[in-house]
């Protein structure tokens, strides 16, 4: 199961009739009408094939909505990164985040921790990224966590969502 698929239900009404990239969509999109960038190859859910941190197709203020799920944690520059994401955002347009919580979720070096995290996250950690960058402004963020069990019960959930608009 995709993590994406455990928040869609929450945010549905934030991209119905909107220009929606899903950044690190494997194989699973928030929405079937969303733009898919992955890192995997070209398939039915994902349309373009490249890193997360450089969004050269785009140009500025392209989207309605950008949304990323189980992704930012993976990637070295966490401001650099966001900061690429809103130069493709439109100016009213809504930065959807659903992350792995840091108390929730095996951190880097832990057993069964996932060898491909960079970071482990609060919520006040992206936060306090997004404050410096300074061009949106929070909407919510919400904690919807269990303690990770190895064992993953289907649609467990140990992560953190934000929502931000952009100024």
């Amino acid at each position: 199961m995709s993590e994406a698929i455990k928040c869609k239900h929450r945010i549905q009404h934030l991209l119905v009739g909107k220009s929606v990239l899903d950044i690190g969509t494997d194989d699973d999109k928030v929405c079937p009408w969303a733009i898919g960038v992955d890192l995997s190859r070209v398939t039915e859910q994902v349309n373009l094939v490249g890193n997360a941190t450089n969004l050269y197709w785009f140009r500025d203020g392209v989207f309605d909505v950008v949304f990323s799920s189980h992704t930012l944690e993976d990637i070295d520059d966490t401001d650099k990164t966001l900061r690429e994401w809103l130069r493709v955002l439109k100016s009213g347009g809504h930065l959807i985040l659903y992350l792995p919580h840091k108390d929730f979720y095996p951190n880097i070096g832990q057993p069964y921790a996932n060898a491909g995290h960079k970071h482990d996250f609060y919520p006040e950690d992206i936060m306090n990224v997004i404050d410096k960058i300074g061009v949106v402004q929070m909407i919510y963020s919400n904690v919807y966590c269990e303690k990770f069990i190895y064992e993953l019960r289907s649609g467990q959930e140990y992560s953190f969502e934000q929502v931000y608009r952009k100024i």
